[in-house]
């Protein structure tokens, strides 16, 4: 199984550059034996880069972080963590970050995540 970093994920949603798109969007529609590992901060720098290098809204963010978490040839540990810290859409993706942390530590059996973040 291969990794794949925040650029690869960047190239595949924004599509600035047409040759590193198609590349990357081929390597993440790969299935079989080379399956992609996506890690979660990945996940994490994949929507602050969507949102501040490429000013998307909370919604095509979110919309491309649901697509990547339930592609069926990408591996992504803690997939129920990651859909739960982005299934509010009444609060902003900008504190994705946190309730990822929060969704992590409650699975990790922790009902209470301290922070000094409002």
């Amino acid at each position: 199984m291969i990794g794949v970093d925040t650029n690869v994920l960047v190239r595949a949603f924004a599509a600035d550059d047409a040759r590193q798109a198609e590349r990357a969007s081929r390597l993440l529609d790969q299935s079989g034996p080379e399956q992609v590992f996506v890690n979660i901060v990945a996940l994490v720098e994949f929507a602050w880069t969507m949102r501040r290098a490429y000013k998307w809204d909370d919604e095509w963010i979110r919309r491309a972080l649901n697509m990547i978490i339930r592609h069926p040839a990408l591996v992504i540990r803690h997939r129920d963590s990651v859909l739960e810290a982005i299934s509010d859409s009444n609060t902003s993706l900008s504190g994705f970050p946190d309730r990822l942390i929060a969704a992590l530590n409650l699975d990790a059996g922790r009902d209470t995540t301290l922070t000094f973040d409002k």
